[in-house]
């Protein structure tokens, strides 16, 4: 059976690393591979174009391995079109399935949930988001109806329902390959 690759975008505090983190650990052979977890490999990373364009060209070589190994690859961050377009045309590429879905949610909730991530203590002391960065994040991420993304709002969701959504998806995506 061909690998599939999942895009999970959609901005901060909507929930991807929470439904990535629980597809990964469903699907066997199935690396998870993000600009969240990854950027921090480098010591004293800062958040600007240059450090973010190093990590996402790293990020796509790893998919693009794995895929190639048959290796199921899960891929979530908040993205630009480019970006998910240059993944779709990668998981082609390697004959994946290819299945492309956007998180949302109402702002106010956005803002909660980062509010309430932001208390807990962070062990590796990373640099925390300062609040015109979180706001000018979650305006950049509306719902982008040119990646051709199945739209799931976690507004009202728990974790668990966000995952049987897209993993409902995935299995939608699959009857229609051939």
């Amino acid at each position: 059976m061909r690998p599939f690759l999942l895009i999970i975008d959609g901005s901060i505090g909507v929930g991807k690393t929470t439904a990535a983190k629980v597809i990964h650990q469903r699907f066997p052979r199935t690396v998870f591979l993000g600009l969240d977890h990854t950027k921090w490999f480098i010591s004293h990373f800062k958040r600007d174009r240059r450090n973010n364009k190093i990590v996402n060209e790293v990020i796509l070589v790893m998919a693009r391995e794995f895929l190639l190994h048959n290796i199921n690859v899960i891929v979530e961050q908040a993205f630009t079109n480019e970006l998910v377009e240059q993944y779709q045309r990668l998981g082609r590429q390697c004959r994946a399935r290819v299945v492309t879905i956007q998180l949302t949610a109402e702002r106010s909730i956005l803002l909660s949930r980062i509010t309430v991530r932001s208390k807990i203590s962070d062990p590796l002391k990373r640099p925390s988001l300062t609040k015109s960065f979180i706001l000018r994040n979650v305006r950049a991420h509306a719902v982008k109806p040119s990646i051709g993304a199945q739209v799931v709002n976690t507004t009202h969701l728990s974790p668990l329902q966000v995952v049987e959504k897209i993993v409902g998806c995935m299995k939608k995506r699959s009857r229609t390959d051939h």
